[in-house]
């Protein structure tokens, strides 16, 4: 039988992933509206602006997000004042102040695109980006306290109202409409969750001391991440131009599902790890390595399966989004999904530091391999940095696993496997497209149905095995 936690893990997990689903997967609900109004050069414009603001978003966060949701389970949850509620009035100040900095510097920074000067549309990506860092650490509070229903009351907020205003906006005022509607769902959805997660701080300079040490290497982290999102994009936009930048944009979008599956798990799994006892923190990550790894990989090869279809609706056809471009890119989600435990495991031995280190190095390999891949091989090559940058990440992150745990992961095992699984990826993507093709690409895609909610199944037997007490 189901344990519990069991039940409750997978109840909050499925919460979860309808509320990331429609906060990560707000750009994908407005993009088939988007792409038929802006058109390829204008949508460039757009995603030039909605990567700016991911970044100043991470930056305003200054990774109090990540650090609150571990002191959360330092202090009794009933406390009057806490040491959390101080960490996030201490990011918003901060991240106001940085927020009138970027606004001050944009003519400076906004040189990183060629073709997209200061304007209105990146202008309301500063805005956009601090009231995304807020609504990111309110709902960072909500996750450590499990109030799912909460969170995504949030979420709905922002999406119900920023996808509709950045869809009617965009249609009058083009790219800066769109970013704009964008920027005010996201202030609404931000002001409920402030209001939500209401404590009042205990204010101590060494509290504050160590709490920003503890989130200032998890900003590093979240830069690290956008590094994967901007490198590779800025780069097309400067050797391929701003229609290759929507055509990756869409094909980005099609990744969605395997990563929106992997963050909603993580989400609700970090704050049942975080109370779980020593011994049980240290058996997991062997536990779940290899499991995770598959059920993530049979999610990712029915969304390659289905891309051409799905790519459509999603687009016109003058956006030409290569299949190989999709597998490569969908691959790296279950490659990264053993960094998701690493993560966990490290977090939680508050190793900021060491995760910050991972982190820095593949955001390293991801801009070195995007200025030689890029000019030689368009798409696929950023794409292909995308998944090299994410191995690199995950090995250096699970090598400092294996020494807070005590125990070896087998790591050569796990490369195999990765190795293995994008060349199924790649198989996949080379299938035809005809009448026979799709036939066949159905008759696949029900088999790996059955094998993501068997691999599924298995990994949560094996979670429950784990933190269920042996009877004495």
């Amino acid at each position: 039988m189901p344990t519990v936690a069991g039940r409750g893990l997978v109840r909050d997990g499925l919460v979860y992933a309808v509320g990331l689903a429609l906060r990560g997967g707000l750009s994908l609900l407005v993009l088939p509206a988007a792409t038929r109004i802006l058109g390829p050069e204008e949508f460039g414009v757009a995603t030039a602006a909605l990567v700016i603001a991911s970044v100043l978003s991470i930056v305003f966060t200054l990774g109090c997000n990540f650090a609150i949701l571990r002191i959360y389970f330092d202090e009794p949850e009933t406390a009057e004042r806490t040491d959390w509620a101080m960490l996030l009035r201490a990011q918003l100040l901060l991240g106001a102040a940085l927020a009138g900095v970027a606004w001050l510097l944009g003519p400076l920074w906004s040189g990183i695109y060629d073709g997209v000067p200061w304007s209105s549309a990146l202008q309301l990506a500063v805005l956009l980006g601090f009231a995304q860092a807020a609504q990111t650490t309110a709902l960072s509070v909500l996750r450590a306290a499990r109030r799912v229903y909460a969170f995504v009351g949030v979420v709905l907020v922002q999406v119900v109202v920023g996808g509709t205003l950045a869809v009617l906006l965009a249609a009058e005022h083009g790219p800066a409409g769109l970013v704009g509607g964008l920027a005010l769902g996201a202030s609404l959805g931000a002001l409920l969750g402030l209001a939500l997660t209401y404590r009042r701080p205990s204010w101590s300079w060494i509290s504050l001391r160590a709490g920003l040490l503890l989130s200032i290497p998890f900003a590093a982290v979240m830069l690290s991440g956008w590094v994967f999102g901007l490198s590779d994009r800025v780069l097309i936009e400067r050797f391929l131009g701003l229609a290759s930048l929507g055509s990756y944009q869409v094909a980005y979008a099609l990744a969605i599902v395997p990563i929106l599956l992997t963050d909603a798990l993580q989400t609700a799994w970090l704050p049942h790890f975080y109370r779980l006892d020593a011994s049980t923190k240290r058996a997991l990550p062997g536990r779940l390595a290899t499991r995770v790894t598959v059920a993530v990989a049979a999610v990712a090869a029915g969304v390659v399966l289905l891309s051409p279809a799905i790519g459509a609706l999603l687009a016109p056809t003058d956006f030409d989004v290569p299949v190989t471009v999709v597998a490569l890119v969908v691959s790296a989600t279950f490659v990264r999904a053993s960094y998701l435990i690493a993560f966990a495991v490290l977090s939680d031995a508050k190793e900021s530091r060491s995760i910050a280190r991972a982190s820095s190095l593949g955001a390293a390999v991801n801009v070195a391999l995007n200025l030689w891949l890029i000019p030689l091989w368009g798409l696929t090559g950023a794409a292909l940095t995308t998944l090299v940058a994410y191995g690199v990440i995950s090995i250096v992150a699970l090598r400092r696993t294996e020494i807070v745990i005590g125990s070896q992961l087998n790591l050569a095992h796990l490369v195999r496997l990765w190795t293995g699984l994008v060349v199924v990826m790649l198989t996949l993507s080379v299938l035809p497209t005809d009448a026979t093709g799709w036939t066949l690409r159905g008759m696949i895609a029900v088999l790996v149905a059955i094998a993501a909610c068997a691999a599924l199944q298995r990994t949560r037997n094996s979670y429950e095995a784990a933190i269920t007490p042996v009877p004495v």
